[in-house]
């Protein structure tokens, strides 16, 4: 004989029922797992350019509201000037790239323009673009962010108003290193340097600048006695525990001159036809170490010429 549980008995199972599903859905849905943390790190390192683009464009909204413009691809802020840390001047800001940081916090680099009164934007030859950062961690919500810390306008690099390309570096401690390769040309002259940045979970220490490439191809004409083009390529090496990885150069390139004889022979004959210069290979190395806050010298010479 089968016993049919009583009315009684039912109604408190059901309303048990009820009371569990209720608290599974609440602890389910309280905040994001491990797991989808995790799976946001893997993301932004698999992301196209189009959705990277887009999560900057998400990121500048969320830390500048409506001062960003999402059709100009720019925000309209005050920032502080690179001198007088105390000063806040009007600036056009611009998403340039983004990195994962071993917290799984996201860096935004941006670039800087300084804005006249009349509306204008400084982007001259003369006038390089302003480096900012921007740290961001995950939202309450799933998929958004915070704007947790930002260093404004550290450093004026390059020219024609940008500060050039970035790139990320990671070594041990789980720290991070920010290089910018930057430069341009003047006055016949084009000159490349290397700019490094130590970045921590909240901070930016500027480690030093590296001259990594020049040349003089737009004044080096048929009398010019000395032309060259000579460059750097940069690798920063392991580095262990505690400390910070050295910089090497693997530098390489032409040295042209004019012999010193017959130099001063063809300035003393007007219609002397012009002489060729005796061009050479060049090759060296040169290794930078983290002495005192700085990036120094400590082996080889670094031959790149300083015009």
């Amino acid at each position: 004989m089968i016993k049919i549980p009583s009315r009684k008995f039912l109604l408190i199972l059901g309303v048990s029922t009820l009371l569990c599903l209720s608290a599974c859905d609440r602890s389910t849905s309280s905040a994001p797992s491990a797991s989808s943390t995790a799976s946001t790190a893997v993301s932004l390192e698999k992301m196209s350019k189009a959705e990277r683009k887009a999560l900057m464009a998400q990121l500048m909204q969320s830390a500048f509201g409506k001062k960003y413009d999402a059709k100009l691809e720019h925000a309209s802020v005050n920032l502080r000037d690179l001198e007088e840390r105390n000063v806040r001047a009007p600036y056009q800001l611009t998403a340039e790239d983004i990195y994962q940081l071993p917290d799984q916090q996201i860096l935004l680099v941006a670039n800087a323009r300084e804005v006249l009164d009349t509306g204008e934007v400084i982007d001259s030859h003369a006038t390089g673009g302003l480096l900012n950062l921007f740290w961001f961690s995950a939202g309450e919500k799933p998929g958004t962010w915070k704007l947790s810390n930002r260093a404004e306008n550290i450093a004026s690099l390059g020219s024609h108003g940008m500060f050039g390309s970035t790139q990320m570096s990671r070594f041990a401690d789980k720290q991070s290193m920010l290089t910018v390769e930057n430069g341009g040309t003047w006055q016949g002259y084009t000159i490349s340097s290397l700019d490094l940045f130590h970045v921590t979970n909240n901070a930016v220490h500027a480690l030093g600048r590296v001259l990594i490439h020049s040349d003089s191809e737009g004044g080096c004409g048929e009398e010019t006695e000395h032309c060259w083009n000579v460059s750097a390529k940069w690798m920063l090496l392991p580095a262990q525990a505690g400390t910070l990885p050295d910089l090497q150069l693997t530098i390489s390139g032409v040295d042209e001159n004019m012999p010193e004889k017959l130099a001063s022979s063809a300035a003393s004959q007007e219609s002397a036809p012009p002489l060729a210069r005796i061009s050479k290979k060049v090759s060296g190395s040169a290794l930078y170490r983290v002495k005192d806050g700085k990036y120094v010298l400590i082996q080889g010479e670094n031959i790149v010429p300083t015009p």
